[in-house]
């Protein structure tokens, strides 16, 4: 990639900038999600709970083992964690758009009429995303 610029050290710059990237992501979104499983199944909402460090753990677990099973190109690996991504958003959209109309759990938080239709289109337009990489899927 950047071997034409750099040399024969632009592939090494390039790998190590990758990794990097790869690596913070990586981290970051298993400490929020074991976090967020752990505030879920009642066990605290601190990063520093136990539960918390053991989800986050699982969750890298399960990332390196897909890595090492599925010996594909890096770049596919990424288009399906995005793909993945994608097929997901629709239900957590309908989840959030729902649950921020529910007077009993965001009291006078709660979404107004016209947040509630933001909120409709934003669900559509993510459903259209849905169908448009189902379809590209099937195809």
């Amino acid at each position: 990639m950047f071997e034409p610029l750099a040399g024969p050290v632009g592939t090494w710059i390039f790998s190590l900038g990758f990794f990097a990237a790869a690596f913070s992501a990586m981290t970051a979104n298993a400490t929020a999600g074991g976090t967020m499983l752990s505030d879920a199944f009642g066990h605290g909402a601190s990063a520093g709970t136990k539960a918390a460090r053991t989800f986050s753990g699982t969750i890298l677990a399960v990332g390196l083992a897909v890595t090492a099973v599925f010996q594909a190109s890096p770049v596919q690996l990424i288009v399906i964690a995005q793909s993945l991504t994608v097929l997901t958003a629709p239900v957590l959209c309908f989840l959030l758009v729902f649950m921020a109309t529910r007077a009993d759990f965001m009291g006078r938080l709660r979404n107004r009429w016209w947040q509630v239709a933001l909120g409709v289109v934003a669900f559509a337009v993510l459903g259209v995303f849905w169908v448009q990489l189902v379809m590209g899927l099937v195809s």
